[in-house]
This record gives structure tokens, C-alpha cells and sequence, in this order.
């Protein structure tokens, strides 16, 4: 149970983290190299399930897609806001609408508390600049006893719910 329930937040990450970056992603359509990766896992994703429902197999080829997409998500390359849109509904409907594997949180509810949450993180980085450190350890301390986990890296820093 411990491992499924770490799967689970895994996959649930790797969301958040796609519609994180796809939030200040240059404009532009889903990349080619992108277009036929998707076309795969949804391939690979409907033959396990066609395959008497194999879902251990279908839950596998969603892994594959967040070793690949956290590579693009957390690595150099530059992303479209296409392309990380249609990883999304990539995920949206295999591991959301088909598995049910998607968290019911506030997002899936029709509240996004991304923009609130990247409103705190701007915040802090103000503060953190004119080195009143003690209130955006404030700010990082109240968002982790409200589930945000906050971590700070080299494209700045993101978010995810604990």
C-alpha cells in the first residue's frame, strides 16, 4: 500500500510540475519529437488495456511518461506551452479519466490554488531580496503546515503538495 500510494504521489508530481512550467512556457504548438512520444504512450497505454485490462502494464507505460516528461519538465530544454499542454491531457485522460489515478484535489475541483501558491513564492522571493529572511521562512513554514511543500532550484522555485 505504502508503494502504490508513493506511485501515486509520483504521478500526481509529475503533473503538477508539467502545468507549473507549461504556466510561463514561450507560446507554440506541441513539438513533433513530442507529438509521436504521445502518440506511443497512448498506443502502448491502450494495448495493455485492450490486453484483458492489464493495468499494471498500462500503469507502467505512465511511468515511462514521467521519467520523460520530469527530464523535460527539470532539464534545459525548452518546452511549449503546447507541448507541455497536450502532456497534460496526455496525463488527463490515461492516468485521470481511464485509472482514476489523478488526486482529487483542489485543481481537479475546478479551483487552481496554483496561482495563489506562485503569488506567495513571488512574495518570498522579495523578501529573500531584501534579506528579510526570517518572513519568507515564514511563509515556506505556514505553507508546509497547509500540505505545500516548497523547493528551491535552479529554475527557481516550484511547489507540491505533500
Amino acid at each position: 500500500m505504502a508503494a502504490a500510494g508513493e506511485g501515486a504521489s509520483r504521478l500526481n508530481e509529475a503533473v503538477r510540475a508539467v502545468i507549473h512550467r507549461a504556466a510561463d512556457a514561450p507560446a507554440g504548438d506541441v513539438s513533433p519529437e513530442w507529438e509521436q512520444k504521445l502518440a506511443r504512450y497512448r498506443s502502448r497505454f491502450v494495448e495493455a488495456m485492450d490486453d484483458d485490462f492489464n493495468a499494471p502494464i498500462a500503469i507502467s507505460v505512465l511511468f515511462d511518461m514521467v521519467k520523460d516528461s520530469n527530464a523535460l519538465v527539470n532539464g534545459n530544454e525548452e518546452a511549449t506551452a503546447g507541448t507541455l499542454k497536450a502532456i497534460g491531457e496526455t496525463y488527463k485522460v490515461l492516468a485521470g479519466d481511464v485509472l482514476g489515478l489523478l488526486g482529487n484535489d483542489a485543481a481537479s475541483q475546478g479551483f487552481d490554488i496554483g496561482p495563489l501558491v506562485q503569488l506567495f513564492i513571488e512574495i518570498r522571493r522579495e523578501l529573500r531580496a531584501n534579506k528579510q529572511f526570517a518572513e519568507a521562512d515564514k511563509i515556506r513554514q505556514r505553507l508546509a503546515e497547509l500540505g505545500i511543500s516548497l523547493e528551491d532550484g535552479v529554475r527557481g522555485t516550484t511547489w507540491k503538495k505533500k
